[in-house]
């Protein structure tokens, strides 16, 4: 995919193992990555809808397009100010132990961090989370 990053980091963490992530989004990570010059981890890239039903992730998500990724360093302060500083028309989300960017062109941020409430899952069996969910669905019907 590009010099520091490989096509499984951004693959759906539940079994199906999706990746649609855009090809975009992987040239402004690199960029970011090279002018940091520390390494990023992707928590989480490409989701598919059920794995992010089940991670808690807002209905349309840009993970679902493909365009978005959650990001650590051991440098977040220093990584988001690349990414306002370069790109502040892009969304970008901090939170305590990760950054959100996705191309989204709607100068969308937010600050999450300190918030207890918010708390990120990206190792949840989806694949579990899913099936209770359907079997809830048909007790209903």
């Amino acid at each position: 995919m590009s010099k520091n990053f490989k096509e499984e980091e951004f693959a759906c963490k539940c079994r199906c193992k999706t990746n649609k992530i855009k090809p975009e989004l992987i040239d402004y990570l690199q960029e970011f990555r090279d002018e940091l010059g520390l390494p990023i981890t992707i928590s989480s890239g490409y989701r598919c809808p059920g794995h992010n039903t089940a991670v808690g992730g807002v209905m349309n998500s840009s993970h679902t397009f493909g365009i978005a990724a959650d990001l650590q360093c051991s440098d977040l302060d220093r990584l988001a100010k690349i990414i306002e500083d370069k790109y502040p028309r892009f969304s970008l989300g901090r939170y305590d132990s990760f950054l959100h960017f996705d191309i989204r062109e709607d100068d969308r941020s937010w600050d999450k961090r300190n918030e207890t409430e918010v708390e990120y899952l990206p190792e949840v069996d989806s694949d579990s989370v899913i099936e209770a969910k359907l079997e809830e669905i048909e007790k209903n019907i």
